[in-house]
């Protein structure tokens, strides 16, 4: 079954930290693999604007391996940034990312 209604419903995101508002319908969520949920656009815009944004997971959408269903979460997430790279000796880039 399609679990992404479910979660669209479950989730809900505060790009300036603070003020939560609904999954835009233009953004896709699915369940990514058994430990993590993915989010994205149809039209390649970024999800994470800035430092600031945050994702709300309702109370009862997640369970634990115990069975045990979870408490409203708020997730800090942030765009992956660069500590260093580094040039390969056959001139390909490698970044480390925090």
């Amino acid at each position: 079954s399609d679990i992404a209604p479910f979660l669209r419903s479950k989730l809900s995101i505060a790009t300036d930290g603070v003020n939560f508002v609904p999954l835009p319908e233009q953004m896709n969520v699915r369940k990514e693999s058994e430990n993590s949920i993915y989010l994205s656009y149809s039209d390649d815009r970024k999800v994470l604007v800035g430092t600031s944004t945050l994702i709300k997971i309702a109370g009862n959408t997640l369970k634990d391996t115990a069975g045990n269903l979870n408490a409203e979460m708020i997730v800090h997430v942030t765009p992956p940034v660069i500590q260093s790279a580094t040039i390969s000796p056959n001139n390909h880039v490698r970044a480390f990312y925090k």
